[in-house]
């Protein structure tokens, strides 16, 4: 049953890991049981249903009595626990502490594998590494940990293998980051990091469909960067299909769904509709708290762009209140480079002048029409 359950949850079939784990989370031995918990919050993780994941296994007394590293269980399995536990951590938002957790179990890999292999735990632990690296500002490390990943999946023949599809996207976000901060700079790098997010675009719908969540995440991607490139108008278009389909697919409550409609409010700013922008953020912010919680970076992020839309309607006390309440984490969280959060920071500190508004309005403004997070 639980061999199953394993093979279920590896296919994306949630419904059928759901069915096999339900009989063997009560009345079992505590070791299967808590196997079965674990891969039934792998699977409300998957469903973007992270309340009921916490309640199954990642806050259930199990987990308090047994630890997420049970020392009963073979070294492959315990491992494998781990790294799943870091990436339900990701999935909460609790960036730095799910890096700092798979270091170890990375660093370990790397010194036995030092040019990679497609067999055992190496791609998966990798490709959440790279994540890991993106998500916390190490942009370079990530690019070169995804580019690594492609080549050793590719070169044994699985190019097409989901972990590969996954480690093309983190690389495609990773270079659109770099070659953003380099812009101005380098206009050449941005246009091919731009055309990379499209190709694999492209690409994923060639070999999964519209409707893959591979290929879902991408197009959000992807309407990002229009966005990026002052296409406003384009990334509505874009984006707007992608949250049709997510909602279909996946479901209105998945965090993916709160991504793209943030994405839809920061087009919408761009386009100058400033009202519009705020009303998008002031009807997501409490279902992305309820389904994030309010200490996850994207939750913040919305928040910080609410702040935004009421300091350009001049309502600065309560702006003042939500970007305090966003900064810190988003720098906690990304490093206190990374565009959002430096972004914060800035608001924040020109929010503290003595009569801040024309000069922070038309600071934000520029920011905002122009930055991609």
């Amino acid at each position: 049953m639980l061999a199953a359950a394993r093979l279920a949850v590896e296919t994306g079939d949630t419904q059928e890991v759901l069915r096999l784990t339900g009989g063997l989370t009560g009345g079992s031995d505590g070791h299967t049981e808590y196997r079965a918990r674990f891969l039934a919050a792998r699977a409300h993780d998957l469903d973007g249903d992270i309340a009921k994941a916490d309640e199954v296994f990642h806050e259930h007394e199990l987990v308090g009595q047994f630890g997420f590293a049970p020392v009963w269980m073979p070294e492959e399995e315990r491992n494998h626990t781990v790294l799943m536990r870091m990436a339900a951590l990701r999935r909460r938002g609790r960036y730095k502490e799910a890096f700092e957790g798979i270091t170890g179990l990375w660093s370990a890999l790397r010194a036995e594998h030092p040019t990679g292999t497609h067999l055992g735990p190496w791609p998966r632990v990798a490709i959440e590494a790279a994540r890991l690296q993106l998500l916390t500002g190490k942009v370079i490390e990530s690019r070169a940990t995804a580019d690594q990943v492609v080549r050793v999946l590719g070169e044994a023949g699985l190019p097409r293998h989901h972990l590969a599809r996954d480690a093309v996207a983190v690389e495609a976000e990773g270079e659109l980051v770099l070659a953003w901060s380099e812009r101005k700079a380098r206009p050449q790098e941005w246009q091919l990091a731009t055309k990379k997010v499209a190709g694999a675009l492209r690409e994923s719908v060639e070999w999964y469909g519209e409707n893959n969540p591979l290929t879902l995440d991408l197009q959000v991607l992807h309407g990002l960067t229009l966005h990026n490139n002052s296409r406003p108008g384009d990334a509505l278009e874009v984006l707007t299909d992608a949250e049709r389909r997510i909602h279909a697919q996946l479901g209105p409550r998945h965090p993916l769904a709160m991504r793209v409609r943030l994405y839809i409010g920061l087009a919408t700013a761009n386009k100058g509709d400033w009202a519009a922008a705020r009303k998008i953020y002031e009807d997501l912010l409490p279902r992305h708290v309820e389904v994030l919680g309010r200490q996850h970076p994207e939750a913040q992020l919305t928040r910080f762009q609410l702040g935004v839309c009421l300091l350009k309607a001049h309502e600065l006390d309560r702006a003042r209140t939500l970007i305090d309440e966003a900064a810190p984490v988003l720098v906690a969280q990304h490093g206190a480079w990374q565009q959002w959060a430096s972004m914060a920071r800035v608001a924040q500190g020109l929010l503290r002048l003595p009569s801040p508004l024309l000069r922070l309005a038309s600071t934000i403004e520029s920011l905002t029409r122009k930055t991609g997070g």
